[in-house]
């Protein structure tokens, strides 16, 4: 066994050790004074820079446009057809173009069919009627390769002509079309922009209201015609940077292609929209016809209200100053120096934080220089 004496000079050294420890501690611990107001104070300022660029810079502005027909037509059950009406055969798919004397749905065996005309449907046609509307009947017969009089009055000849046409298309010869057996457009080509999807009663499940992007009720087909146009809204605060005959960009995000065009009319007065802010109601101009596919698309709209002519010096605005005379400086940082050096510059196009800037004198600007945004 180790003796008592041992013992008593091993926990004496245990001591001197563990106070030696602490002492190291608490002297690391410890500061005077002046080293804490020392360790207390800022570390010294440096400069925040960033890159001289050298590349083309545009303003723009960018809004949300809606691509639709110059006119359409919404298909109902025709009055042929009793009570709601089952649709029987369904419309060519959306997005699809029609011709004219095309068939775009069947309603309870009851054909619907596209015509054109200006003058819209508004009653039933038949023998001993007259007036523009049967005109039109005529001329779109005539067009269709049938041989009806062309005097605006619904006779024997008109008649005829209607019996064929409704044969030709598969359907029991009548001398009378139902009022919305016969829809009229402005012109051809024509798309079916919104349709029934299911066969089935209209109102009640896949072919009924709000289905297939219908608007309700009896709806069955959206007809749209003409040329697509856009319509857009101008922000209250973008309304002193855009004029008539801007450039404009169409984007088709779904499909990636842009289609040019210019800004169009820009409303006089501005008018509260959906979300609540200020905007004037205004339209693009395709440079194009768009394509059908287009139809009833929400495109976006960047209209370049300046650009630089080709590509130039471009720095942070942060790194722009003005003097008293309204003349304008960036401050470079050389490297290796530690106090930046003033050179003047005229300033240009600004776009997304970057501002267009051009030495006073030649050279004195370069890009990969590094010009002071902070400190």
């Amino acid at each position: 066994m180790m003796s008592k004496r041992r013992w008593m000079w091993l926990l004496a050294l245990l001591v001197l050790a563990a106070s030696s420890g602490l002492s190291w501690w608490l002297g690391a611990r410890s500061q005077s004074p002046e080293q804490a107001a020392a360790r207390a104070e800022p570390p010294p300022a440096s400069w925040i820079t960033a890159p001289v660029e050298e590349r083309v810079l545009a303003s723009t502005v960018v809004m949300r446009g809606d691509v639709r027909a110059s006119s359409s037509v919404v298909v109902d059950v025709p009055s042929s057809v009793e009570g709601s009406g089952v649709v029987t055969r369904l419309p060519p798919s959306v997005g699809s173009e029609v011709a004219e004397g095309s068939l775009v749905v069947e309603v309870s065996g009851r054909p619907v069919f596209v015509l054109q005309g200006d003058v819209p449907a508004f009653r039933s046609l038949g023998p001993g009627m007259s007036g523009s509307d049967v005109r039109q009947l005529q001329l779109a017969l005539t067009r269709l390769g049938f041989v009806p009089d062309l005097d605006g009055s619904f006779g024997r000849a008109t008649a005829a002509a209607v019996k064929a046409f409704y044969v030709s298309a598969g359907y029991s010869e009548t001398s009378l079309v139902p009022f919305g057996e016969v829809v009229f457009v402005p012109s051809f080509p024509a798309r079916v922009q919104t349709a029934v999807e299911v066969l089935g009663r209209v109102g009640a499940g896949g072919s009924g209201e709000g289905d297939s992007g219908r608007s309700g009720g009896s709806a069955l087909v959206t007809v749209a015609a003409g040329e697509l146009t856009v319509s857009t809204a101008v922000r209250a605060g973008d309304e002193g940077l855009l004029r008539v005959g801007m450039a404009v960009e169409l984007l088709d995000e779904v499909s990636g292609e842009i289609y040019p065009g210019v800004l169009g009319e820009i409303a006089a007065a501005p008018t509260v929209d959906a979300s609540g802010q200020m905007s004037r109601a205004a339209t693009v101009v395709p440079d194009a016809p768009l394509p059908g596919s287009l139809a009833g698309a929400n495109v976006r709209v960047t209209v370049t209200t300046a650009a630089s002519d080709g590509e130039v010096l471009v720095v942070p605005l942060a790194a722009v100053s003005a003097s008293a005379d309204g003349s304008t400086r960036v401050s470079v940082l050389a490297d290796g120096e530690v106090d930046p050096v003033d050179v003047p510059v005229t300033t240009g196009v600004s776009a997304d934080g970057f501002v267009a800037v051009e030495p006073v004198e030649a050279g004195g600007l370069q890009a990969g220089d590094r010009v002071v945004v902070g400190r």
